[in-house]
C-alpha cells in the first residue's frame, strides 16, 4: 500500500513539473508532427509504475531492451546463475569447450571469455609459456633422499654376525643356530653344532691344513674330480663345471669323501640352470647326500652370510680369507682384492664379472708359484655300487686329481676347483666363495662370489635338508 501511494505522489510531481515547463515555453500542446512521436515508444511491461522502484524483471530488462551484465545480475541476484544466463544471452557460449588451456591447465568459463589456471612452470593466457631451463632448475624442488646408516665394522657397536642397515640406524641379527644376546649385537650358539663353529674352542680351526668343512668329490673309479664345502647334514656345494666335465651326470656315479676318508654316496644333483661350459658365471652345483652327516670337531658346516654382510664386511679389500690346502701344511691365507685391481694386476685367462672376485697370496704365507698340482697314483677299485651309504677308503688306497680342462689351467697351492674360501668373523666361519681358476703364475685366484647366488642356493639347501627332493627339479631333467 505504501509503495502505491509513493508511486502516485512521484507521478503527480513529474506531471506537474512537465506542465510548468510547457507553460513557461508558451505551449500547452505540441504540434501534430511532434506530438505523434510520443506513440512510437513501445509499451513497457510495468504500466503506470517506474522501473527503478521494482525488482529486476527478465522480460523487461533483457528481452524488451538490450540489457547489460549488471541489469541481468539484478534479475537473478546470484553470480553463478547470472554467468550461466549471460554466456548464452551474449552469444559467446561456453568458452572452455574444448579446453583451450595447454599443458594440463584448468579452464574456467567467464563472461566474454575464459581463464586458465596453469600448472607450474607454465604460464600465459593459455599456459603456452614456460621459463628458461636455468630458471626451472632454480624453482624445481630439491629432493633429499633419507640417509641410510652404515653398519659399523669395528668397535663395540659392531655386529658379531649379520647387520642390516636402516634409516638412521642399523640392526644386528644372527644366523640359524645362534641367538641374539641382550646387548643386541653378540650371538651365542643355541644348538650343539651351529654353522661355522668348532665345538672344541681350544683346537685350531683347520688342523694341518684340513678344514672340517672341506670335502672331495670323487667318482666310482676313486678319481678326485674337485672339492666341495659342507652347508648342511645332507648338502655339499661345489662347481657345476666339475660335474659336467665328468661325462656322467647320474647321481649314483658320485661320492663325497670326508676328512676321515669315509665316503658318502650322492643322492641328487642340482646344477644351476644357466651355467654353460663355455662360460664362467653360474658355476654352481648343490649335492644332496643319501644319508645325513654326523657333525663333530672334525666335521662342521659353514655359515651362509647375507649379501650386504658378505660384500661390505667379510670381503672388504685387504681383509684376509682362509682356504683349505688339502693337507699340505698350514692354511693358505689370501687377501681380498677389488675387481678393478684384479683386472689390472693379475693375469686371468677369462673375463671377470661382478659375480666373481679375486684374491692373492699374503706376503709370507704358504703357497705360491712354487707349488705344484696335487697328483697321486690312481686306484682302480671303487665303492660297491649305489647301495653303499658310508664307506671308509682302504688305508693303502690313494686318490688322483683329474679334472679334464680345468677352468684355471691348473691347481695352485693345494687348492683345487671348488675349494672354499672363508672369512672368520667373531669366531664364526662364513663362506664367501668357491675357487674357479688361478692365474698362470699362481699369484692370484678367482672365486665365484657366493653372495650373488644366495637366492639360488637357499631354497635348494632347505629342500635338501628337509629331504624334499620331489619338490625341486633335478638335473638333468628329461622332458
Amino acid at each position: 500500500m505504501a509503495v502505491n501511494i509513493m508511486s502516485g505522489c512521484l507521478l503527480a510531481v513529474c506531471l506537474l513539473g512537465r506542465f510548468l515547463q510547457a507553460f513557461s515555453q508558451g505551449e500547452v500542446f505540441r504540434r501534430p508532427p511532434v506530438a505523434s512521436t510520443v506513440f512510437l515508444r513501445p509499451k513497457r511491461a510495468n504500466a503506470f509504475l517506474l522501473e527503478e522502484i521494482l525488482q529486476g524483471n527478465l522480460e523487461r530488462e533483457c528481452y524488451e531492451e538490450r540489457c547489460n551484465y549488471e541489469e541481468a545480475r539484478e534479475v537473478f541476484e546470484d553470480e553463478a546463475k547470472t554467468i550461466s544466463f549471460w554466456t548464452q544471452y551474449h552469444g559467446d557460449g561456453n568458452q572452455c569447450l574444448p579446453n583451450p588451456c595447454l599443458h594440463g591447465g584448468n579452464c574456467t568459463n567467464r563472461v566474454g571469455g575464459f581463464f586458465c589456471s596453469c600448472r607450474p612452470p607454465h604460464y600465459g593466457h593459455t599456459c603456452e609459456l614456460e621459463p628458461p631451463e636455468e630458471d626451472q632448475e632454480k624453482t624445481k624442488p630439491q629432493y633429499k633422499a633419507p640417509e641410510i646408516s652404515e653398519c659399523p665394522t669395528q668397535g663395540p657397536g659392531a655386529c658379531h654376525q649379520l647387520c642390516t642397515a636402516d634409516f638412521h640406524s642399523y640392526r644386528c641379527s644372527c644366523t640359524a643356530g645362534f641367538k641374539l644376546q641382550r646387548d643386541m649385537r653378540s650371538c651365542q650358539p643355541e644348538v650343539q653344532f651351529p654353522c661355522g663353529r668348532i665345538p672344541d674352542a681350544n683346537s685350531s680351526v683347520c688342523h694341518h691344513g684340513n678344514c672340517p668343512w672341506q670335502v672331495s668329490l670323487i667318482n666310482s673309479s676313486w678319481v678326485e674330480l674337485c672339492a666341495g664345502v659342507i652347508l648342511g647334514r645332507r648338502s655339499v656345494l661345489t662347481t657345476a663345471s666339475c660335474l659336467l666335465r665328468s661325462g656322467d651326470l647320474r647321481p649314483s656315479g658320485f661320492y663325497v669323501q670326508l676328512g676321515n676318508r669315509k665316503v658318502v654316496p650322492v643322492g641328487a644333483l642340482f646344477l644351476h640352470q644357466r651355467f654353460q661350459l663355455d662360460q664362467h658365471d653360474f658355476d654352481l652345483a648343490l649335492l644332496e647326500l643319501t644319508t645325513p652327516l654326523n657333525f663333530g670337531s672334525a666335521l662342521i658346516h659353514l655359515c651362509l652370510p647375507s649379501k650386504d654382510f658378505s660384500e661390505n664386511i667379510l670381503m672388504i679389500s685387504g681383509r684376509t680369507g682362509m682356504a683349505d690346502r688339502k693337507g699340505r701344511g698350514q692354511n693358505q691365507e689370501l687377501l681380498y682384492m677389488p675387481l678393478g685391481e684384479c683386472r689390472n694386476q693379475l693375469s686371468v685367462s677369462h673375463p671377470l664379472s661382478n659375480k666373481m672376485f679375486c684374491m692373492r697370496r699374503r706376503k709370507g704365507s704358504g703357497g705360491g708359484s712354487q707349488d705344484t698340482p696335487t697328483t697321486a697314483s690312481r686306484n682302480s677299485t671303487g665303492p660297491n655300487g649305489a647301495n653303499v651309504t658310508e664307506e671308509r677308503l682302504p688305508e693303502n688306497s690313494s686318490l688322483s686329481f683329474q679334472n679334464p680342462e680345468p677352468p684355471g689351467g691348473g691347481v695352485c697351492g693345494g687348492l683345487v676347483p671348488g675349494s672354499a674360501v672363508v672369512t672368520m668373523e667373531k669366531g664364526t666361519a662364513f663362506l664367501t666363495g668357491l675357487l674357479m681358476s688361478a692365474t698362470s703364475d699362481c699369484d692370484g685366484q678367482v672365486f665365484t662370489k657366493v653372495s650373488r647366488y644366495l637366492n639360488w642356493i637357499r631354497p635348494r639347501l632347505q629342500a635338501a635338508e628337509k629331504h624334499m627332493t620331489a619338490q625341486v627339479s633335478l638335473y638333468p631333467e628329461m622332458r
